[in-house]
This record gives C-alpha cells, sequence and structure tokens, in this order.
C-alpha cells in the first residue's frame, strides 16, 4: 500500500472528525495461519479465494441444515 492510499483509508476519519475513528488492538495466536488465509483471501487467486468461501459456505449450510433437523 503506498503512502496515498495509506492516508485515503486508514487515516481518513470521514465528515464526522475523529471521534467517529477507533482502533482495536487483535491478537493472532496461530500466525501462520493467519498468515495463510491473508494470502488466500487477499491473493491474486480468485481459484483459491473460491474454494476457501464455498467451502465455509458449505460448511454453514450443513449447521443450518443440522439445526433444522433438530427442531
Amino acid at each position: 500500500m503506498n503512502p496515498e492510499q495509506l492516508r485515503e483509508t486508514v487515516f481518513d476519519v470521514g465528515d464526522k472528525g475523529p471521534f467517529n475513528a477507533s482502533l482495536r488492538r487483535v491478537t493472532v495466536e496461530d500466525v501462520h495461519h493467519a498468515n495463510q488465509l491473508i494470502g488466500t483471501l487477499m491473493g491474486r487467486s480468485a481459484r483459491l479465494r473460491r474454494t476457501w468461501l464455498l467451502e465455509r459456505w458449505r460448511e454453514e449450510e450443513s449447521i443450518e441444515n443440522e439445526d433444522d433437523e433438530e427442531e
């Protein structure tokens, strides 16, 4: 990310002023897994991103189906 993009995205507090912005500390226990996931989601390979999304969608669908069966 170049400095201009950083200024536009991270440091732009909007019309409401700096009180509209907030920072959150994030702690990652498995850095290797987090880096792989960010690489998949933000990388150039649409195939990897699509595969990841479809796997998560299928997991969600199966959980919803299990919930429906329990009722």
